[in-house]
């Protein structure tokens, strides 16, 4: 329900049908869009089923057109205290779903991801983000050290998370900021993780060795935006 509410709303990408199994299109769907400008179309719930390969579609799906490219490089020019969010090695679609919404909730700028070895945009994806890379953009980049570099020279400070690194409660930073979340279990790669300015970890006190990724990235994206002072001045 929520990505295709959402892909209606943002207008991002082009929604061309809508298709719903109920005996009327959702309230929350209807509002969205004036009648008559999308296809709407009604079919069995199996139809759905068949079309998504699950049953967990709520009655509603939407035919969209590609999710655009984006220019990673405009996210240096976001209003500051700016943030980036990246993912090395992210592959679990419903992690970078679930990532990509708390960046949104957060106010990001946008998320990375590499274009190989990694989860992108896909309808597990945008399920996952509740409909948020219809609002955040996501961006895939061919080498993501060299995103980094870039991001230095456009001013921003690279903070990776990682369990070796210092307390996230201890890091007192206000200027842009680009956080990298590391892959499930890997973590960041050699390279990525020797570009990071700053290290950091969350504190934990149960014995499991490590938060799931995009419980991680919430906690650490809630915390630096505390430290950037942006929910002070929004609330």
């Amino acid at each position: 329900m929520n990505p295709v509410r959402e892909a209606l709303r943002a207008r991002l990408r082009p929604v061309r049908e809508i298709l719903f199994s109920g005996r009327q299109l959702p309230g929350a769907i209807a509002e969205a869009f004036k009648p008559g400008s999308i296809a709407v179309r009604q079919v069995l719930s199996g139809e759905l089923d068949r079309i998504t390969s699950s049953t967990e579609h709520q009655g509603v799906m939407a035919w969209v057109g590609p999710y655009p490219a984006v220019q990673e490089d405009k996210f240096f020019s976001a209003p500051e205290p700016a943030l980036i969010v990246v993912c090395d090695g992210v592959t679990d679609p419903r992690n970078l779903g679930a990532i990509v919404r708390s960046a949104c909730l957060c106010g990001a700028a946008g998320v990375v991801v590499p274009r190989d070895h990694s989860a992108g945009v896909t309808p597990v994806t945008a399920k996952a983000s509740a409909g948020a890379i219809e609002h955040t953009p996501v961006a895939e980049v061919v080498n993501l050290r060299r995103f980094l570099e870039q991001a230095k020279e456009a001013g921003f400070w690279i903070a990776g998370l990682d369990m070796a690194g210092d307390s996230l409660f201890d890091f007192d930073v206000s200027q842009k900021l680009v956080l990298v979340i590391g892959g499930e279990g890997a973590g960041m790669r050699r390279l990525t993780r020797e570009t990071c300015d700053f290290l950091l970890r969350i504190p934990q006190l149960g014995p499991l060795d490590s938060f799931n990724a995009s419980a991680a990235a919430a906690a650490a994206m809630v915390t630096l935006r505390k430290a950037q002072g942006v929910w002070s001045s929004r609330g």
